[in-house]
């Protein structure tokens, strides 16, 4: 358990450190570079899901590079794998229920003063 633990923690690390750079040194305001940061992460994460058939590297990758970097992408992954399942109704409404509910989680803990 703890040899994989490394693996996520090591990944998480880079990807935490990559997207702190990148909001660094892009010339955008800071909603554009979290868009290119999440489009970027959403194509990485298409690419590297088909193409690691090493435990070691998923967790590395996927988990903890991708779960830092952006966890965009894995919705957005679950999202295009149930269109491509033809599971329609099931994509939207996931879409529709995740936006709702976090956006809606994040106005409540705006409004919750901490003391």
């Amino acid at each position: 358990m703890l040899y994989f633990l490394v693996f996520v923690g090591i990944g998480s690390a880079i990807g935490g450190i990559a997207r702190y750079l990148l909001f660094m040194f892009l010339p955008f305001f800071p909603i554009w570079s979290l868009l290119l940061i999440n489009a970027l992460a959403s194509f990485l994460f298409g690419l590297f899901v088909q193409n690691m058939s090493s435990e070691e590297l998923r967790l590395l990758v996927l988990v903890g590079f991708m779960g830092s970097f952006s966890t965009f992408s894995t919705f957005s992954y679950e999202v295009v794998s149930m269109f491509q399942r033809g599971d329609y109704l099931w994509g939207m409404l996931y879409i529709l229920i995740s936006l709702l509910v976090t956006l809606g989680s994040a106005t409540l803990g705006m409004y919750i003063k901490l003391h």
